[in-house]
């Protein structure tokens, strides 16, 4: 242990201060710290658990604890109790312990997604909604997006609602401006993925795309 560590207990266990400028986190540290201390006839003396108890100890603990995050926290166990090396006791009981280590999270490789390429106007068209969103004057309360990839080019339309009848006569207004696309993008949502745009897309040759659930950004 070294002086400055002797130091904060003695003038804790003597004269009942701390260091000046600690926070309450680190005054409690010291305060069990110097809990395991005891003074004799002017002597500073630790009070050493066994091997064999800290053991044990660690292994209650640790228990109890299993259902929480002790193994990225060991600051769970530190925040109750001190010896000193206490923390590297810690981190190898955790290591050897099956219940920490069958209920520690699991980490998922991240999904690899590939950046969508075009080389042309009208290759690949997305489209989305937004709302449900404050009603207007006009009774409109959702936003229906078209976007060509290509040329970034966007047309907003105002909607009363998301059915597939008012969808598709938005996809109408965009083609008939702009042209058929090669390919359309949506998610899965019914608005999109019905009979009366599945129709449409069929007679005019058009491809259907649909996005990853969960994944706007493909969009």
């Amino acid at each position: 242990m070294d002086e400055r560590t002797v130091k904060e207990v003695l003038d804790l266990k003597l004269h009942r201060k701390y260091p000046e400028g600690l926070t309450s986190k680190e005054r409690y540290v010291i305060k069990r710290r110097a809990e395991t201390f005891r003074i004799k006839d002017g002597d500073l003396y630790y009070i050493c658990r066994r091997k064999k108890n800290r053991s044990e100890h660690l292994s209650f603990t640790v228990a109890t604890l299993v259902g929480t995050v002790v193994w990225k926290k060991p600051s769970a166990i530190i925040g109750r109790y001190y010896w000193p090396g206490m923390e590297e006791d810690i981190r190898k009981w955790v290591a050897q312990c099956p219940p920490c280590q069958t209920k520690r999270a699991t980490l998922k490789e991240k999904t690899q997604y590939s950046p969508i390429e075009v080389m042309e106007p009208l290759e690949l068209v997305g489209m989305d909604l937004v709302g449900k969103l404050t009603l207007t004057d006009g009774g409109n309360q959702y936003i229906c997006v078209m976007v060509d990839y290509f040329t970034k080019w966007a047309e907003a339309y105002p909607l009363h609602s998301k059915t597939a009848v008012e969808v598709t006569n938005c996809i109408l207004d965009f083609f008939y401006k702009f042209g058929a696309p090669k390919r359309l993008l949506t998610d899965q949502g019914s608005e999109f993925c019905n009979k009366v745009n599945s129709g449409l897309c069929e007679r005019l040759g058009i491809e259907r795309s649909l996005c990853s659930p969960y994944h706007p950004q493909t969009k």
